[in-house]
């Protein structure tokens, strides 16, 4: 005969609800999971799937953990590879921005569940926004347009710089090939640039900038990259 004791283990449950809440605890702090289960002696899962349940319930229960905030900020993260082609799985994660701190992550990389994410919140909140961080994607600008249409959106400062260095590494490879006819190599003058042409300028020293500025001379006669590289 069976019996069951929902104060000792919910039903269905792999570890009883000191050991489960135990669990979420260690892991909530930090430590892995698969210490955890060490430590327990039963398997990853059994500690996986206790602090998915547990931890869910602590997170609808902290109704506070959210807090007016006046900047928000989305940007995507590759979560984790799946299946036999490690087909990639993308997620968001919705930042406090003016607070520093993460206020939830929501599946895909598209606009429908961070718009719905954020038009879940008390409209309160959302007045209270004034400015959203975004990486220029299409769909994070129409998550944003959708849910925060008051807040002035600002493109996040990593991808402009990135988007500016993309920008002039391709200046310089066209202009390595319409002068050179084939691509970098080890001696050309621009190719020997490219590092110092990424570079921020004040972490250039006075040696450096003019070795630049005698690569850029040798290697770009027409000025197009030290103009790409100026603005």
């Amino acid at each position: 005969m069976t019996q069951q004791n929902p104060q000792i283990a919910p039903r269905r449950a792999l570890l009883a609800t000191r050991a489960a809440r135990w669990a979420t605890r260690q892991v909530g702090q930090g430590r892995p999971v698969s210490d955890v289960a060490a430590e327990l002696g039963c398997c990853w899962s059994a500690v996986n799937q206790s602090v998915l349940v547990w931890g869910r319930g602590l997170l609808d229960a902290d109704v506070e953990r959210i807090g007016a905030t006046n900047a928000v900020g989305l940007d995507e993260t590759l979560f984790c590879r799946e299946g036999r082609y490690r087909r990639k799985e993308w997620r968001t994660g919705i930042v406090d921005v003016s607070g520093g701190k993460l206020l939830d992550i929501v599946a895909g990389r598209t606009a429908a569940a961070p718009a719905q994410w954020l038009l879940d919140q008390p409209q309160s909140w959302r007045d209270g926004v004034r400015w959203a961080a975004l990486d220029l994607s299409g769909p994070y600008r129409a998550t944003l347009d959708t849910a925060l249409p008051h807040a002035d959106q600002v493109a996040d400062p990593f991808h402009v710089i990135r988007l500016a260095n993309n920008t002039l590494d391709e200046v310089r490879r066209r202009v390595q090939n319409q002068t050179l006819r084939h691509r970098g190599r080890e001696h050309d003058p621009l190719y020997r640039s490219r590092k110092l042409l990424l570079c921020a300028h004040e972490t250039i020293n006075t040696a450096a900038e003019a070795k630049l500025l005698n690569l850029l001379e040798a290697g770009d006669p027409h000025g197009e990259a030290r103009n790409a590289w100026h603005r």
